[in-house]
């Protein structure tokens, strides 16, 4: 914490997670010196509080309505107060902020960066945005020196932005389309000649708009296809692209750039692959069932629940996971978990809560869905006993997802820990509570006189450390009475 600045960080195992804050922390920096969060006390801001309060409306007379309170929007709506942000030991990064999905409305987009420059977003709207950062690009794929980013949507159509400004669409049955970039603006006219030339002519003729000729130019396989004498599947050939039919109704689209777009054979699970970037597995009937949900469209009873819509294996090892929930009591929609290849776990969701679970909790994952014993996927690490452990027992109890986790509420700026003997810490950044820390300790209660759940409770250790290396410690006293009953035992002994 700085004089004009504060973030929140932890560090455990090698890691560095936390909150940054909107505002960089002022508020805190300002509770720390014991000023208000707001600035209320300065001069200035006290005197534009007066001016204000002047100026407030007055109590309205007596039969008079009153304005109705306005209802605050619910957390998955609320902006974020602050950013969750992880640096992990083996050099990647990942964050969780506040989006804007297609339809507009706000989303959580959970960021991940490895060491080589590659950046794979992930919302909870189901769409992955792909991109090559820095400035060597070291590890980028040929085909990535021409384009800004390229995102994998619906179907698993991929969208690659060009740097020129054109857009290419590649889909999954082998087709491809290439919209030009936009003309270049119009040179700026004078004034005066607009002017003199909107006179006389009654309405202004309307332009066509820009993007009224980028149309779209199609590639598509075309011709017999070819058959291959082995597995008996149909092969068209465009240039360096190709579309594969199996016997078995798979099919496999290569595009020019190496893009691969693998489709199941009964179609509800989309691959999508390309040299260079992570590889996303679209359920086509769970995403398409989400987008409608999220539309207001009512969803059956029998495909409620939370479902795993998109998946995302990072070349570097981690995994994620994005689900939607349509269940009546869902607390919230989308969820997206990030799974490190050191079991370290971190959960996000449209509510503004983020999670970071220590590869010590982990325990097979902490999002259990309906129907999915495999959400990481089937390659992903498993905990001890996973094998033996019946997931449509409901009689089991579910393990403790909450202890030793810590717990971000990004739209509130807080931290929650909770450990083992269930004391609670919690931390605050942003608000006006800025700059506070709480620590509630199990069996305390205002009033009631108990006390603390604590089995062992250990003392402090200090140590005196030089300049030289050397190093003194100041002993407690159950060391101090250790030290005088053993001494007392030898002298019995002695004598």
């Amino acid at each position: 914490m700085g004089d004009k600045h504060a973030w929140l960080s932890v560090r455990k195992g090698g890691a560095v997670f936390g909150l940054r804050a909107k505002d960089g922390g002022r508020a805190a920096a300002r509770r720390a010196r014991g000023l208000a969060a707001d600035g209320a006390d300065d001069d200035a801001s006290a005197r534009t509080a007066d001016s204000a309060a002047s100026k407030a409306p007055k109590k309205p007379k007596k039969g008079a309505t009153a304005a109705a309170p306005v209802a605050a929007p619910p957390a998955e709506r609320q902006p974020f107060a602050a950013d969750f942000c992880c640096d992990l030991p083996d050099g990647s990064r990942c964050t969780a902020a506040r989006g804007g999905g297609a339809a507009g409305a706000p989303i959580v987009v959970l960021t991940c960066t490895d060491p080589g420059g590659l950046t794979t977003d992930v919302g909870t709207d189901g769409v992955v945005r792909l991109r090559h950062v820095g400035v060597a690009h070291a590890g980028a794929p040929r085909a990535a020196d021409d384009e800004l980013d390229r995102c994998v949507v619906g179907r698993g159509t991929v969208v690659r932005r060009m740097r020129d400004g054109s857009s290419r669409l590649l889909f999954a049955d082998g087709s491809a389309a290439t919209r030009p970039p936009p003309p270049p603006p119009p040179p700026p006219e004078d004034p005066k000649k607009a002017k003199r030339k909107s006179k006389g002519d009654g309405e202004p003729r309307g332009e066509p708009p820009r993007d009224a000729a980028r149309a779209l130019a199609w590639a598509r396989h075309g011709g017999a296809p070819a058959r291959d004498p082995e597995t008996g599947a149909l092969v068209w050939v465009r240039g360096s692209a190709l579309l594969v039919k199996f016997a078995d109704g798979a099919t496999l689209a290569r595009h020019d750039d190496g893009t691969t777009i693998r489709v199941a054979p009964d179609g509800a699970v989309v691959l999508v692959e390309a040299p260079g970037f992570a590889a996303v597995e679209v359920d086509v009937a769970i995403d398409a069932t989400a987008h409608a949900h999220a539309s207001g469209v009512p969803v059956p009873i029998a495909k409620g629940g939370e479902r795993v819509r998109v998946r995302v294996a990072l070349p570097d090892g981690g995994r994620v996971a994005t689900t939607y929930d349509t269940s009546v009591t869902a607390t919230t929609r989308g969820r997206l978990a990030l799974l490190r290849p050191d079991c370290t776990e971190v959960v996000a969701d449209d509510a503004g809560c983020c999670v970071f679970r220590p590869p010590e909790l982990w325990s097979g994952g902490s999002i259990k869905v309906r129907g999915e014993k495999f959400v990481y996927g089937s390659r992903a690490p498993r905990a001890d006993g996973a094998d033996d452990v019946d997931e449509e027992d409901e009689t089991r109890s579910e393990p403790d997802a909450t202890c030793g986790a810590f717990v971000f509420d990004c739209v509130g700026g807080a931290l929650r820990v909770e450990d083992p003997e269930f004391n609670c810490f919690a931390a605050h950044l942003c608000g006006p509570r800025a700059g506070e820390v709480e620590l509630e300790l199990a069996g305390v209660s205002e009033g009631i006189r108990a006390e603390a759940v604590v089995n062992s409770p250990l003392s402090p250790r200090c140590f005196v450390v030089a300049r030289d290396g050397s190093a003194e410690e100041l002993l407690r006293a159950g060391d101090v009475a250790a030290a005088d009953r053993d001494a007392s035992f030898c002298v019995q002994i002695n004598q």
